[in-house]
């Protein structure tokens, strides 16, 4: 398939127009790298999803500017003696969850334990498959027989931050959960949830 082959290549082509190739080059050379693995060890129907309608290039462009300043939090951070103190990310309203597959393929397990993708849209922890109306999870935890390889673990939690008993939950199985700093990023929070967080 000549668009299977090509995606990749689309792709970095719409992105050199974008804000992203000023103002982050490296960002955008390292995201082609990762994009081509993707391509290469995905399943097909994962990789489809993961690219449809060209959105993981808008959106690799709206999160390149955090991408690079979660790196730089990390740095002042350091890595610690103890690996169990390591940061942990929570990336709230994640949606499909982007910013998460770049940042466990871009930061240092050594300085990150976990990413938590936190959206109440994702299924519930103990469902098998997605409904319809919940974002399908196969390129998170895998599909059938294939599993992706996350160099830093990267897991769902279903959580409406508007609501605060959900808010005492998160809390709770979350935030006492490691003893290591945690970094937060809410890039898609918007109106009353920006309040909230």
């Amino acid at each position: 398939d000549a668009f299977w082959e090509d995606t990749v290549s689309w792709l970095h082509t719409e992105m050199l127009t974008m804000s992203i190739a000023k103002d982050h080059p490296d960002i955008l050379a390292e995201a082609v790298v990762i994009l081509s693995k993707w391509r290469d060890t995905f399943p097909k129907s994962v990789w489809v999803r993961v690219v449809k309608s060209g959105r993981i290039a808008k959106e690799l462009n709206e999160i390149a500017p955090v991408i690079f300043h979660t790196r730089m939090q990390l740095d002042k951070i350091g890595v610690p003696t103890n690996p169990d103190e390591r940061a942990n990310i929570v990336d709230l309203c994640s949606g499909f969850g982007y910013m998460g597959m770049f940042l466990a393929e871009m930061l240092d397990p050594a300085k990150v334990q976990n990413i938590v993708l936190v959206d109440k849209q994702w299924p519930m922890f103990n469902q098998r498959k997605a409904l319809p109306h919940q974002i399908n999870w196969d390129h998170i935890y895998g599909v059938g027989d294939w599993k992706p390889r996350w160099p830093i673990r990267l897991f769902t939690r279903k959580n409406n931050i508007k609501e605060a008993s959900q808010l005492r939950q998160m809390e709770r199985h979350l935030f006492q959960k490691w003893p290591g700093p945690f970094i937060i990023l809410a890039v898609h929070l918007c109106g009353t949830l920006s309040i909230k967080a």
